[in-house]
C-alpha cells in the first residue's frame, strides 16, 4: 500500500472466503491500517476483476453482502450479529 501498488487480500477458494476477515486482521497486525485492509478485501479486489461497477462497495445499483458485527469487524472477540445477502437475511 506505501508503494500506491494496488492490491487484494484473497482467501485463494470461494469456500474459504469466510477467512477473509482473519486474513485482512493479519495484515492489520502486519502494520496495514483497518481501511485498507478493508478496501483490499471489498472494492480492491472488485477493482481488479474488473467488476466494480456492479459490486465492492455499498452503492445504489450494486451487488452487496452486508455483514454486522458486534464489534469492529477486525477485533479477535468480534462476532457476526446479522449477514443480509441478496437483501434477505
Amino acid at each position: 500500500h506505501d508503494a500506491g501498488v494496488p492490491f487484494a487480500i484473497a482467501s485463494g477458494n470461494a469456500r474459504l472466503s469466510n477467512s477473509l476477515p482473519l486474513l485482512a486482521a493479519a495484515a492489520i497486525g502486519a502494520g496495514l491500517d483497518a481501511e485498507h485492509a478493508l478496501r483490499a478485501i471489498t472494492l480492491t479486489p472488485a477493482e481488479i476483476l474488473g467488476v466494480a461497477k456492479d459490486t465492492g462497495s455499498l452503492q445504489k445499483d450494486k451487488f452487496a453482502d452486508v455483514l454486522v458485527t458486534d464489534r469492529p469487524l477486525f477485533a479477535s472477540d468480534s462476532r457476526v450479529l446479522l449477514v443480509l445477502q441478496k437483501g434477505k437475511t
